[in-house]
């Protein structure tokens, strides 16, 4: 059998996460409080664990941590949004199939919500032609949406305080079009 090789490639390690965290602020807020979110209009933006307190689980066990959400103020609506960056081929392309199972778990998980929208934030590598039609069979559900984000050539500032008052600033160059 032979082996398959990725170091040099900009493929897996730690480029999962530098990559993929760098692409997730691109829905976030300008400014996020860790512990409290961010309002929006008629919304809540909450991110990871932030979401889970929030929202309160009726039940235990594993449960998904949303790159971001938008939460309506009596928890009856809800957006999840899922970044997914890929910019060489591997198989992490393969989660976006994951979105009706995710959804159906939310579902169980916050059972007092009424309307739900499951969004994927995805970066230009998916408007490949390989992947029309799983974004096709995406498009069968609706409660599931695609939002695009491409890369710009200017850098937004986006700030995140934690729950100590400590700042970060991070840069985003990335921008999101999005429709329902």
């Amino acid at each position: 059998m032979s082996e398959v090789v990725n170091r040099g490639t900009g493929a897996g390690g730690s480029n999962t996460n530098r990559n993929g965290l760098h692409f997730e602020r691109c829905v976030c807020p300008r400014v996020y409080t860790v512990g409290r979110g961010a309002p929006l209009g008629d919304f809540l933006f909450l991110k990871q664990d932030d979401f889970i307190k929030h929202m309160r689980p009726s039940r235990t066990g594993r449960l998904f941590k949303p790159d971001g959400a938008y939460v309506t103020d009596d928890r009856e609506t809800v957006v999840i949004l899922e970044c997914k960056y890929q910019s060489v081929r591997g198989s992490a392309d393969e989660k976006i199939l994951n979105s009706p199972t995710k959804l159906a778990l939310y579902k169980r998980a916050y059972p007092r919500v009424k309307r739900w929208r499951y969004v994927l934030v995805l970066s230009e590598w998916f408007k490949q032609s390989a992947y029309e039609e799983w974004l096709e069979v995406l498009g069968e559900h609706p409660e599931i949406h695609v939002w695009w984000a491409t890369h710009t050539d200017e850098a937004e500032t986006k700030f995140e305080i934690d729950g100590k008052g400590k700042i970060k600033l991070h840069l985003c160059n990335y921008s999101v079009q999005n429709t329902f």
